[in-house]
């Protein structure tokens, strides 16, 4: 089995991790990821069967998805474990998905800004409504930076929620 604790930055990101978990995804688990940067990043796969719960005082996301052009579906619950500390960046999380449809759910997220989030991710058509549901914005400066390109490129997309704009 293989456990992925910790500090998981680019743990994902290789041609041997994309074997490991398109052939052996029931013996992969995940727990208490203290650091998701790249965790995925420039990934092969198409879709991601995982929970992750992060833990930490200052989780950092940032790329963790980017440039993981084949990814059509993340399922699975991203959630902060610890219930309370802010995050770190979010800035480009699934930046650079081109082919991604079905976002994971993602629990008490508090990022500190959104650059680039969704930048190229050209097939995505929704956000869920309750993609945002349960983070906290509004506790932090905003600034043109904090929100700068998180739409760019999204050719198909037709919905975000109201909450994002509000």
């Amino acid at each position: 089995d293989v456990v992925l604790t910790g500090d998981c930055a680019y743990a994902c990101s290789g041609a041997l991790a994309s074997l490991i978990m398109e052939n052996f995804p029931e013996k992969v688990t995940v727990k208490d990821v203290t650091r998701a940067e790249a965790m995925f990043k420039g990934s092969t796969l198409e879709t991601i069967n995982l929970d992750i719960p992060l833990k930490g005082a200052s989780v950092i996301m940032a790329n963790f998805c980017n440039n993981a052009a084949n990814l059509r579906e993340f399922n699975g619950v991203i959630s902060l474990s610890n219930g309370g500390n802010t995050f770190g960046s979010f800035g480009s999380i699934f930046d650079g998905c081109k082919s991604l449809e079905k976002l994971p759910t993602m629990l008490d997220m508090r990022p500190l800004d959104l650059n680039s989030t969704f930048r190229d991710c050209h097939r995505l058509r929704t956000i869920p409504d309750d993609f945002f549901s349960t983070w906290a914005f509004g506790c932090y400066d905003a600034s043109w930076y904090t929100l700068a390109n998180v739409f760019q490129r999204c050719y198909s997309l037709r919905k975000i929620p109201t909450s994002f704009s509000e």
